[in-house]
């Protein structure tokens, strides 16, 4: 399904499944993916809470203009990307489908998404995975040298979608998932440049430390820990900005944790979740954490 949000059309999927009076949950991708790299959670997340998947504007299939006359400018303020835009698409969308009280999961630039929402919004619970809330010099060099690699095409372009993931996914995690990787590029290559490379320098520049103190909900970090595009370090970082954030690494994972090691990242949101929301949620969520455990 498709919503017009701030004059861009956003799809979205809606996951009922787990019936009334279950608290509902949306959950925002991360750089360079869509909605669809949630599968592995929408089966064992969707049976004990409600769920929304959506594109983020310009990812998938959600339109990427208007914004202004140059898609690839960055800056924030005057209708130009910044998360403080994509917050209020997040917002605007909730309010459409009727769900302002959904909690979050925001993974990597979802959860600087997740963060400028969380703070001026407090949903019931949040939980950031391989995310940050400010990248140091060196990851915004980086991400800005892909975006104009991305915006030159051909060889520089084909080049700059193979370094990403090989930055996602470490060599012991394409070993382990050899598949994972031609996913992922597979999914940076079917972008927009424009939207791509407007999405990595405003990720690269993302400055949201001020945030954090003004986060008031249950908050879980999530981190692999083989992760070097969003490392431990800046997940430490969010939990000493966040009063009374949880922590937790999984193990054997880079920046792609929830579909690198689905079973670890299912069962850390499971527990948490059903200890923050209620603990209604405990009993469903058994079997699930048997099955992934």
């Amino acid at each position: 399904m498709r919503k017009e949000v701030n004059g861009v059309p956003l799809y979205y999927k809606l996951y009922p499944q787990a019936g009334a009076g279950r608290p509902w949950l949306v959950l925002i991708h991360a750089l360079g993916m869509d909605s669809e790299s949630w599968r592995e959670q929408v089966g064992p997340l969707g049976a004990v809470y409600n769920l929304i998947t959506y594109d983020v504007r310009g990812s998938g299939r959600s339109s990427w203009l208007p914004l202004n006359d140059s898609p690839a400018d960055t800056g924030s303020g005057g209708g130009q990307l910044s998360f403080d835009l994509l917050a209020s698409d997040l917002r605007g969308l909730l309010e459409v489908t009727g769900h302002p009280d959904a909690g979050l999961i925001g993974w990597a630039m979802g959860g600087m998404v997740a963060i400028a929402y969380a703070a001026s919004y407090q949903p019931p619970a949040l939980i950031l995975a391989d995310s940050a809330a400010a990248y140091p010099a060196e990851s915004n060099t980086v991400l800005n040298k892909r975006a104009d690699e991305i915006l030159a095409g051909g060889d520089r372009w084909l080049a700059a979608t193979e370094a990403q993931v090989n930055r996602w996914i470490s060599t012991a995690g394409q070993q382990r998932k050899p598949r994972l990787a031609q996913t992922a590029l597979d999914s940076l290559q079917g972008f927009d440049p424009p939207a791509l490379a407007a999405l990595m320098r405003v990720t690269g520049g993302v400055q949201l430390a001020d945030r954090l103190p003004r986060i008031g909900c249950p908050t879980l970090v999530l981190v692999g820990d083989e992760d070097v595009a969003a490392p431990p370090a800046l997940a430490q970082q969010l939990v000493a900005g966040i009063a009374g954030a949880e922590f937790a690494t999984i193990k054997q994972a880079g920046h792609l944790s929830p579909l690198e090691q689905p079973a670890q990242f299912n069962r850390l949101v499971l527990d948490f979740l059903a200890r923050k929301l209620g603990l209604e949620g405990r009993t469903c969520c058994v079997p699930y954490l048997k099955h992934y455990g």
